[in-house]
């Protein structure tokens, strides 16, 4: 069995961050194109990363993060 990862295909994390609107949840990430793997990867990322000032947020029932400067 493979270790849990994610992998971003033509997109930078950064470039990802700021193509989304106010709040980012794990199906807005499974459904873009570029990215393949566990989400919560990159949702934990933009939790912690400077830079990404975002809050961990429950929205529709999964997990999600809240821009604070949207």
């Amino acid at each position: 069995m493979k270790p849990p990862s994610v992998r971003i295909d033509r997109h930078s994390l950064d470039a990802l961050y700021e193509g989304f609107d106010e709040v980012i949840t794990a199906s807005d990430l499974e459904a873009h194109s570029a990215i393949e793997g566990d989400v919560r990867y990159i949702l934990e990322y933009y939790r912690v990363a400077d830079g990404n000032t975002c809050d961990p947020v429950s929205h529709d029932g999964e997990m999600a993060v809240r821009k604070r400067d949207a």
